[in-house]
C-alpha cells in the first residue's frame, strides 16, 4: 500500500491529522513426534490501521488488505467512526517523539539456513533426548520462527521502520520409571534470533535433568517455609508486580503501589530496570503510540522511581509519556517489556546449603485466577522440590503455594548472581523468607 498516497486522500477528505500502523509477519512451523513429521505450517499475515480526527473527533479503521485499492475504504470508515464517536475531548494525535533510537533486532542469517536443516535438528534432538535416559517417552519436538515488519507513518511527516525475527526450539515429553506407576512429563524452550547460540548439547541434559528429577517423589507439611524461587517461576511474579507500576491502575485505585514513588516500599534488595533498547529478538524502539522507547530504572533498592503512562495518561496527567503504550485496535493500554532484576552476589549453591528445610519453587502457574490483582493475595498451582539440610531432594506433587505479592517482595532474604534470560524478563533465583506451601 502506498503509505504516501494514503496520508494525501485523508487530508483531502478533511481528516487530518492521521496516522497509519501496519505489522507484516510470515512464520514457518513444524512438529516431529515419534520420528515422523506431525505438522509443517508457512503463513503470512497483514494487519493494518488507520487513526485519524475529523471535525474534532477519532476515527479508527482496520483491515488485513495491503493494497491501494483499500485505501478509500480505510479512509471512509475514519470518518464513520469519527462521527459515531460521541467524545470530542481532547481529541488528538501523537507528532512524534525528538529522537529515536536504532538498534538490531533482525538477524538476516536465520532466513538462510534451510528448512530441512531446521527439521534435520529436531530429528537429531530428538534422538539424543531418547538415548540420554531410557525413562523418557512420548517427546513432541517443535520448531517455530517468526518475522515482522512494523511501520508507523503519520501526517506530521513521522516515518517510522522496524524489522524483527525470532525463532524458538521446544520439547515437551513425559517420564516414568519402569517399576512404579508414577508418569511425570515436562518441558523446555529455547529462544533467540542467533542461530548460532542453540547449544545441542546444553538443552537435551537441561531437558532431561528436569524432567527426570521428578520422578522421585516426596511430600511435605503444610507449612511457612523458606522458598528458594528458580527464575522460571519468580519471572511471571516480578511482571504481575510491576504491572502495578502503571498509572492507569494508580489512577483506578487498584494498585498496590500507588503513592509509593519515592519511599521504602519494597525490600531492599529488589532493583528492577526497563530495557526496550536492546539488539536482541525482543529489542522495541517504538511503542504501538509510536512513543520512542527507552531503558529506566524502574525500582532502586526497593524504592518506586515512576509510573508507566501511554500517551492517553501522559496527557490526563500533563506528563512525559515513557513508551509503553502498547496493545491492539482502539484501545491502547500500558505494558513494559525487556525487565531485568538486579543480580545479587551469593552463589545458588552457597544459598542451598544454608536452607535446612525449605521449598525450591521451579514453576507457577494460574495467575490470571490464583492472583488478586487489587490485594495482592494468590494461591497458585506450583512445582517445586524439598530442600533438606542445604540439599535439593524429593520432588513435590500438587503443590499450592499462598501468601501476599507485596509482602512476598518486602521479604527478600537473598538475591543469587545466577540470572537466566528468559522471555522478555531477566532475572536470577531469590530466597524468600516465609510463604505457605501446601502439598497432596
Amino acid at each position: 500500500m502506498n503509505i504516501v498516497k494514503l496520508l494525501d486522500i485523508a487530508k483531502q477528505k478533511q481528516v487530518d491529522p492521521c496516522q497509519f500502523t501496519q505489522e507484516t509477519s510470515s512464520s514457518f512451523s513444524c512438529s516431529l513426534f515419534k520420528g515422523k513429521l506431525d505438522s509443517y505450517k508457512i503463513s503470512s499475515t497483514t494487519n493494518i490501521s488507520v487513526k485519524g480526527i475529523y471535525n474534532g473527533k477519532v476515527g479508527t479503521a482496520f483491515s488485513t488488505i495491503d493494497d491501494n485499492s483499500n485505501i478509500d475504504y480505510l479512509i471512509d470508515t475514519v470518518i464513520e467512526t469519527a462521527t459515531l464517536n460521541e467524545k470530542s475531548d481532547n481529541a488528538f494525535l501523537f507528532e512524534g517523539s525528538k529522537k529515536y533510537k536504532k538498534i538490531k533486532t533482525f538477524n538476516k542469517e536465520l532466513s538462510n539456513i534451510s528448512k530441512k536443516e531446521k527439521i534435520a535438528l529436531l530429528t537429531k534432538l530428538e534422538k539424543a533426548i531418547y538415548e540420554s535416559d531410557d525413562r523418557i517417552s512420548n517427546l513432541n519436538l517443535t520448531y517455530a520462527e517468526r518475522g515482522a515488519v512494523n511501520k508507523f507513518y503519520n501526517t506530521y511527516g513521522l516515518k517510522l521502520n522496524d524489522t524483527s525475527n525470532y525463532y524458538y526450539i521446544f520439547v515437551e515429553g513425559t517420564a516414568k520409571n519402569k517399576d512404579s506407576d508414577n508418569v511425570v512429563s515436562g518441558y523446555h524452550i529455547f529462544i533467540d534470533n542467533d542461530f548460532s547460540k542453540f547449544n545441542f548439547d546444553e538443552f537435551v541434559k537441561t531437558f532431561k535433568d528436569n524432567i527426570v528429577s521428578k520422578l522421585n517423589v516426596g511430600t511435605i507439611k503444610t507449612g511457612k517455609y523458606k522458598v528458594l524461587m528458580k527464575p522460571d517461576a519468580s519471572a511471571s511474579l516480578i511482571q504481575a508486580l510491576v504491572s502495578h507500576l502503571s498509572v492507569e491502575e494508580v489512577v483506578k485505585g487498584s494498585s498496590l503501589l500507588a503513592n509509593k514513588l519515592n519511599t521504602q516500599a519494597l525490600s531492599k534488595k529488589l532493583t528492577i530496570s526497563e530495557k526496550p533498547l536492546l539488539n536482541t529478538y525482543s529489542g522495541i524502539s517504538f511503542d504501538n503510540e509510536g512513543v520512542a522507547t527507552y531503558n529506566k530504572l524502574l525500582i532502586k533498592k526497593g524504592v518506586p522511581l515512576l509510573y508507566l503512562n501511554n500517551l492517553e495518561y501522559a496527557k490526563k496527567l500533563n506528563t512525559e509519556p515513557t513508551g509503553n503504550g502498547y496493545g491492539e485496535g482502539s484501545k491502547v493500554g500500558i505494558d513494559f517489556t525487556n525487565l531485568f532484576v538486579k543480580p545479587g552476589s551469593y552463589n545458588f549453591d552457597d544459598v542451598l546449603k544454608g536452607i535446612k528445610k525449605g521449598v525450591y519453587i521451579t514453576g507457577v502457574s494460574g495467575l490470571h485466577a490464583g492472583l488478586n490483582a487489587k490485594s495482592g493475595d494468590f494461591n497458585l498451582q506450583a512445582e517445586g522440590f524439598n530442600i533438606e539440610n542445604g540439599k535439593i531432594t524429593t520432588a513435590l506433587n500438587l503443590v499450592v503455594l499462598s501468601g501476599n505479592l507485596f509482602d512476598m517482595f518486602n521479604n527478600i532474604l537473598k538475591v543469587c548472581n545466577d540470572s537466566k534470560d528468559l522471555e522478555q524478563i531477566n532475572l536470577p533465583s531469590i530466597l524468600f523468607k516465609k510463604l505457605n506451601v501446601s502439598c497432596q
